[in-house]
């Protein structure tokens, strides 16, 4: 049973699985479009929800501009009899790629204090590993598809953001993510890995 996270303002939720452990789920949302299929839909900084409201029967999507995408070939399967649908590889690596940088750069901030440093640190290469784990994990089907997602995306925002971010934090001169996670993945593993993501954001 997955239940509602106290102030967790309906968009996440946690299930306990052992002393101290927990599973938290998080639902993000694009902004709404301005197709038929988004016009029962509203948003605010925080929050995508249903309009009108559905009182205590709807729950919300948080927010999330990098979730661009995230309709397109989604993967489905059934867990205890509830149908879930996750994101593509493209747009999980958008979102994860932009939260490296967002907690990366946190990282470096002298005004902070060294466990706050020292915790976005370790928050930008989990993130630089979700990464990986999203193309590593992808399907051959998803794999197929990736083409016509990236094509669907390619001109937006956060797709040519993630782009940038891929070539700095992988390539450039702050190639911070290609040194700190290496080290996690057998080498020959992380050359394929690199070669698909210099595939889809390098062109």
């Amino acid at each position: 049973m997955v239940s509602a996270k106290p102030h967790g303002k309906r968009w996440q939720y946690f299930k306990e699985i052992g002393k101290d452990q927990h599973i938290i789920v998080e639902l993000h949302a694009p902004l709404p479009g301005d197709d038929n299929e988004s016009e029962n839909l509203q948003s605010n900084r925080f929050a995508v929800k249903h309009k009108p409201s559905l009182g205590e029967q709807g729950v919300h999507g948080r927010t999330n501009r990098e979730a661009i995408g995230s309709e397109l070939h989604p993967f489905r399967f059934e867990m205890e009899g509830i149908k879930v649908a996750v994101p593509n590889p493209v747009t999980w690596t958008v979102m994860k790629l932009t939260a490296a940088e967002d907690t990366w750069k946190r990282s470096l901030e002298e005004q902070r204090e060294p466990k706050d440093r020292r915790h976005f640190r370790e928050q930008a290469i989990k993130h630089g590993h979700d990464a990986c784990r999203a193309v590593a994990m992808m399907t051959i089907e998803e794999r197929d598809s990736t083409a016509e997602v990236i094509e669907a995306i390619r001109d937006t925002p956060p797709f040519m953001r993630a782009s940038e971010i891929y070539r700095n934090f992988f390539n450039g001169e702050d190639g911070w993510a290609d040194e700190v996670l290496k080290g996690r993945w057998l080498t020959e593993d992380m050359e394929v890995i690199q070669a698909i993501l210099a595939s889809w954001y390098s062109a």
